[in-house]
C-alpha cells in the first residue's frame, strides 16, 4: 500500500481550485440541459397547440378558399348550403341569377354564378342594414363567403322543417361551419 505522502500547501490549493471548477462546470451543464429541456417542451405545447386551432380551422373546409375547377366533399357542402341559402326565403334582397345547383361536387361555372348571387345578397342586405360589406363579388368562395353561407344556411337556417334544411345543416357541419363563428 503506497503511503499518504505530505502535499505542498501549493497543490492542495491547486487541487481544491481545480475540484471548485469541475463542480461549477457539472451544475453549468445541468442548468443549460434542464433550461434545453424545459423550452423544448413548452415550444412542442405551443406548436401541438398552434397545430390544433390551425388544423381545427385549416383542415375543415371553411377554412379554405374554392374556385371553378376545385373538387371535392367541401365543393359538395359550398353547393349544399348555396342551394339552400338561395332557397329559403330569404326575402331582404332578390337572388339574381339564382338557380338550383345541381349537386356534383365539382366547382364549375354554374357553381361560381351561383356563389356570386350569395354575394351580390350579402352586400345588399349589409347595405339595407346600414354597414358596409367586405365581401367581394367573385364567385370565389372564400372566409367570408363561408361566413355569409354558414350563418345563413348552418347557424341561423330560417325554415328547418324545410326540405332541404337538414341536407344544408348537415353540409355546414361536414364544412366546419361551428369552428369558422368559434375562430
Amino acid at each position: 500500500m503506497p503511503q499518504d505522502l505530505p502535499q505542498s500547501p501549493q497543490y492542495t490549493s491547486h487541487k481544491r481550485i481545480r475540484i471548485i471548477q469541475i463542480v461549477i462546470a457539472i451544475v453549468c451543464t445541468v442548468a443549460i440541459v434542464t433550461v434545453s429541456i424545459v423550452l423544448t417542451r413548452h415550444n412542442q405545447a405551443a406548436s401541438q397547440q398552434t397545430k390544433t386551432h390551425s388544423t381545427t380551422l385549416g383542415n375543415a373546409c371553411v377554412g379554405r378558399a374554392f374556385t371553378v375547377g376545385d373538387s371535392g366533399q367541401c365543393v359538395r357542402d359550398a353547393q349544399l348550403l348555396v342551394n339552400y341559402m338561395e332557397h329559403s326565403g330569404l326575402t331582404e334582397c332578390p337572388f339574381h341569377n339564382g338557380a338550383t345547383l345541381v349537386i356534383t361536387g365539382a366547382y364549375s361555372q354554374k357553381t361560381a354564378t351561383q356563389v356570386r348571387a350569395v354575394q351580390q345578397w350579402s352586400s345588399c342586405y349589409a347595405k339595407q342594414e346600414g354597414f358596409t360589406s367586405a365581401i367581394k363579388q367573385s364567385g370565389r368562395i372564400d372566409k367570408l363567403t363561408w361566413r355569409e353561407l354558414c350563418t345563413y344556411s348552418y347557424t341561423d337556417p330560417l325554415h328547418r322543417g324545410a326540405a332541404n334544411a337538414s341536407a344544408a345543416i348537415a353540409a355546414g357541419r361536414n364544412a366546419g361551419c361551428a369552428n369558422l363563428s368559434a375562430s
